[in-house]
């Protein structure tokens, strides 16, 4: 699971505390069973020497150990608490793609759109690693769709960005919006059409090289063909697995425009939000604004190099 890190305060506790979160990670059930009769915080925080600060649910969930975490759940563990990257158990559980192990934190109340580092919810994590089935089970525990991250990318977003397609076909027929734009101004569409754009720059340029090498070699193959004894230099060798390089580049090329095509027709067919419309206009209008500035500055500029012309040649007359 990548790395998050979020604002929340975070509370540690003493030393003193560690042995409940030592006997989860160790499995000793028994051990567990007695700590917290004897009074251990269930839901208490420890900062591990690697920085790690988690709760005892968390390190259930991370180490899937579905009975200790059923334990912990029985016991009234608090499924919501984040850990030191803002991740609750149910962020876990889905960036690991363990349905199960959610289902149990679903049924103890766990927040299905609790926002973890940087916003992202539980959602975008199962987008992220394209796992349909935990997609499913958040979105029928009520996940919102169209959810935004701090980035404002959704988790259509974050499945066309990892080349999710089955991920992002779900989420489409599931009622993700596929017109929302992120702060880079961008659809799920355009993420395809830049790797497409990419895509067919780096075959160009194989292409151009191999083309360009192969000409230098016939060249001097021809000069040594016509004098022999003439000093020509190792004929310059071509780009390692080039052909093969070039092929693989077409077939990605050909399977993006395939799903640029599904957005394509998702987005012909789904409405445009309102805000989103205000929002597009709103960005047309300071493109206009910032056009009308720039065309302001060059016509004070041209007026005062006019001046400045007419002024030399009133001078010269």
């Amino acid at each position: 699971m990548r790395s998050r890190r979020g604002s929340m305060a975070i509370s540690y506790t003493a030393k003193s505390r560690a042995p409940l979160i030592a006997a989860v990670k160790s499995l000793k059930t028994s051990e567990v069973e007695r700590l917290l009769d004897s009074g251990e915080d269930i839901n208490q925080t420890f900062k591990e020497h690697t920085g790690e600060v988690r709760t005892p649910l968390h390190w259930a969930v991370w180490l899937e150990k579905e009975k200790m975490v059923r334990l912990l759940l029985e016991r009234g563990s608090d499924p919501n608490v984040p850990d030191q990257d803002q991740a609750s158990p149910l962020h876990i559980a889905a960036a690991f793609a363990q349905p199960e192990m959610m289902k149990l934190l679903l049924d103890h109340k766990a927040d299905v759109n609790i926002p973890g580092q940087r916003n992202w919810t539980a959602l975008h994590d199962a987008a992220f690693g394209g796992a349909t089935n935990v997609i499913e089970l958040l979105l029928q525990a009520g996940a919102d769709i169209n959810s935004r991250n701090l980035g404002k990318d959704t988790p259509l977003h974050s499945a066309v960005a990892q080349d999710m397609v089955e991920a992002a076909n779900l989420l489409l027929t599931s009622g993700a919006c596929p017109h929302l734009r992120n702060w880079d101004n961008m659809r799920p569409i355009d993420i395809v059409n830049t790797r497409i754009a990419h895509s067919r720059s780096a075959a160009a340029y194989l292409q151009n090289e191999a083309s360009a090498i192969e000409r230098e070699r016939q060249k001097l193959a021809d000069l040594q063909e016509q004098d022999p004894e003439a000093d020509v230099l190792d004929l310059p060798q071509l780009p390692q697995n080039i052909d093969e390089r070039v092929v693989k580049l077409n077939a990605t090329i050909e399977r993006l425009q395939e799903f640029a095509g599904v957005l394509q027709k998702a987005m012909d067919t789904a409405p445009i939000p309102l805000d989103e419309e205000l929002a597009l206009l709103d960005l047309r209008l300071r493109q206009l604004k910032g056009l009308q500035y720039r065309l302001n500055l060059q016509m004070k500029y041209n007026s005062s190099l006019a001046e400045k012309l007419r002024s030399v040649v009133a001078q010269m007359g």
